[in-house]
């Protein structure tokens, strides 16, 4: 199929910058097209643009028409721009108290590695994360329709929306079918807690006991690294 008339896969395929001012101190940022942020040359802010929605987000040949390279690059510079603003809507929420919102960064910082290795959707994993760290998950009803609404205001799909709510909710058949966005959630939260569990277990087979905590390959091999005493880093 020839896509070379498609104006969203050029925009991405042939990137060129465009101008935005800073709302710190109104000087001009350069921001290409195929990226969602870069700091102010004057202030050193970062300045995030709108990221609106590409043909790629339905479009079924998308990624054959940009490549997978191209097509992957798009979902997590798309994911980062959820995370910014999801966490800027929840602010100074009382659903995030301190302690929590320590242990969501640091399973935000599993979840982006985890990521970079395993075939997982960026813009699902990402508020998926955020989001378990709030009153917002689990199965009450109430809770899941104001997460609902946040994901809607965020330009999400309904689709993708209804397969966020299941795994903040803890759908039992994510696991049974081993859904692999529900894999790396779950990985990134068990990774947050891994060195209390082994302090406090020390199991004499850790390499089995690795293998039945962590679902995805990237997570398991994080484990081990956390377990030898290293620290994880991208």
């Amino acid at each position: 199929m020839d896509h070379t008339f498609c104006p969203g896969a050029k925009i991405l395929r042939q990137p060129h910058p465009e101008f935005y001012t800073c709302p710190q101190c109104g000087g001009e940022v350069e921001i290409w097209t195929d990226e969602l942020k870069a700091d102010c040359p004057a202030c050193r802010k970062t300045v995030y643009k709108d990221s609106g929605m590409s043909c790629l987000e339905w479009c079924k040949y998308g990624s054959e028409c940009v490549g997978e390279s191209i097509y992957r690059k798009y979902w997590q510079t798309k994911a980062v721009g959820i995370k910014y603003r999801l966490l800027s809507q929840l602010g100074s929420s009382p659903e995030f108290n301190c302690q929590n919102e320590i242990r969501m960064k640091k399973a935000l910082e599993y979840a982006e590695l985890i990521l970079k290795k395993e075939t997982a959707d960026w813009h699902i994993v990402i508020p998926a994360v955020i989001l378990l760290s709030t009153g917002m998950a689990g199965q009450n009803t109430g809770a899941s329709d104001q997460a609902k609404k946040i994901l809607h205001k965020l330009g999400l799909e309904m689709d993708d929306v209804s397969r966020i709510l299941k795994i903040i909710a803890g759908d039992s058949a994510l696991k049974i079918n081993n859904d692999q966005n529900y894999a790396v959630v779950t990985d990134a939260y068990a990774l947050t807690e891994f060195r209390e569990k082994v302090r406090k277990n020390a199991p004499e087979n850790q390499d089995r006991w690795i293998k039945n905590e962590f679902v995805t390959g990237e997570g398991r091999k994080m484990a081990m690294t956390l377990t030898a005493g290293n620290t994880i880093s991208g």
